[in-house]
């Protein structure tokens, strides 16, 4: 992407038409000292860093001579500015800057941080930063951002990093204000061991790029060109290892991410895979048991005399077994269910009339736990026909709720039918008791007949 990016930039660069600085003549190219790893060194002749070895690769593929001046960085930025500099190396773009320079394409970017005293127990956050004595480098974005914050009236200008962390390593002012990479490399060279960054990340960074003048349109060509080909090289690559290294870890490809994520991928899907598996044969280990289990509920309730069947808390049928299917007339057990099995029962009477069961006389035992049993009900048949039966009624729960009830019946009415036979042989019986005298007297008068007329 960034390669592309490059090549769409020379695009537009060569439509903008060869404008610019004489690319003929050697450039004056700046670069202010001791800003590690970007510049090392202090010395024109003698500079080093990853912006410095950049330039020297990109200037080699664009064919570009050169001469470097190393100035601190507000008065290089300056002759910059004023057009004595052709080529700034190492700079972060901001709309300030963008009024007298143009930049390539950003080559590295790096977050800011906030340096302290590891002593210092009053700064934790950038919202501590208020009102404190900022320590920021001249001319430096992260100047900028403190000016944007309001921070203007405490902040500290030095020339170099190194500059700034030998004032707040002695005790003055209250944090700096810089880059991490820098800041972590300048106290690592400098071997101050009193500071460190906080672990927040402050409201800017720096994307550094070649800065060149306003619209020298040729010159930036070239130079993003020289910028593409090193990235595409491999030269970009090496430069960024030597100087980096553990320091900032540059993002990884795509390409270095597939090595260790096709592995990984493979690992992940193999585990996932074999615990599918595995779920999906105890799901069916757990689904062949219920089936059994259900089957043999099933084979013990069809089994019964008794008829059985469940309802929920509005009287709904829910299950049955076969002798229940079969003593209500019907022939299919998907016929009951779902069906108001309150509605299918009636409520015999002195008058001998029936009238619907109340469901709370099923369930009014419920709440103690104990079920209910009743023998003076009737229940509709399917052909419209009533039978009595006796039930006996039990609660049904789940989590500590009543959600239904299991009811069992038998059909009493062979029973009643006795209970019928005997009560009216008992009335015969009490109705003959009652008829005795009559019978002896028609005795006696029989009895005296025959003894008048012997002959009869």
């Amino acid at each position: 992407m960034r390669l592309l990016a490059m090549m769409l930039l020379l695009v537009f660069a060569g439509m903008a038409g060869g404008t610019g600085v004489n690319t003929d003549r050697p450039l004056l190219v700046g670069s202010e000292p001791d800003f590690p790893p970007f510049a090392v060194g202090q010395a024109d002749k003698t500079m080093d860093g990853f912006a410095v070895d950049l330039w020297k690769a990109v200037a080699k593929e664009a064919g570009l001579s050169y001469t470097i001046r190393v100035q601190t960085f507000n008065h290089i930025l300056h002759e910059f500015e004023t057009g004595r500099i052709d080529v700034l190396i190492n700079l972060a773009p901001s709309e300030e800057r963008r009024r007298f320079a143009d930049f390539t394409v950003p080559y590295v970017t790096v977050n800011g941080a906030i340096f302290v005293r590891k002593s210092e127990p009053g700064i934790r956050s950038e919202a501590d930063l208020a009102g404190k004595s900022i320590i920021v480098l001249n001319a430096d974005l992260a100047r900028d951002y403190a000016i944007s914050r309001g921070w203007q009236k405490r902040l500290v200008q030095v020339n170099t990093v190194a500059e700034g962390f030998r004032l707040l390593a002695s005790g003055q002012h209250d944090a700096m204000l810089i880059g991490k990479l820098v800041g972590m490399q300048t106290l690592q060279q400098s071997k101050i061991s009193n500071i460190r960054a906080l672990d927040v990340k402050p409201g800017f960074s720096q994307k550094f790029s070649f800065a060149v003048q306003k619209s020298h349109t040729e010159l930036l060509a070239r130079i993003n060109e020289g910028l593409a080909l090193t990235k595409s090289s491999g030269v970009y690559d090496a430069i960024y290892e030597k100087w980096f290294g553990v320091y900032e870890k540059k993002e990884p490809t795509f390409k270095d991410m597939l090595k260790y994520l096709v592995p990984l991928v493979i690992g992940f899907m193999g585990f996932a895979a074999f615990f599918l598996h595995e779920r999906q044969s105890e799901r069916r280990q757990a689904a062949e048991a219920l089936r059994i289990q259900q089957d043999r509920l099933h084979l013990i309730l069809d089994s019964t005399a008794e008829a059985i069947y469940g309802i929920d808390l509005e009287g709904n049928c829910t299950f049955c077994n076969a002798s229940c299917v079969n003593l209500l007339g019907y022939t299919h057990a998907q016929e009951l269910l779902g069906k108001n099995m309150h509605r299918q029962m009636q409520r015999a009477r002195a008058d001998e009339t029936h009238h619907p069961v109340d469901k709370r006389l099923i369930f009014h035992n419920f709440e103690r736990g104990a079920g209910a049993h009743a023998e003076d009900e009737m229940l509709w048949r399917a052909d419209g026909s009533c039978f009595p039966v006796e039930y006996w009624s039990y609660p049904q729960f789940q989590d500590g709720l009543i959600i239904g009830a299991v009811v069992t019946f038998i059909d009493v009415t062979e029973r009643k039918r006795a209970e019928h036979r005997e009560r009216a042989h008992k009335q015969v019986l009490g109705l003959l008791a009652k008829c005795a005298p009559l019978k002896e007297i028609l005795q006696s008068i029989t009895d005296s007949i025959e003894l008048e007329n012997p002959a009869m």
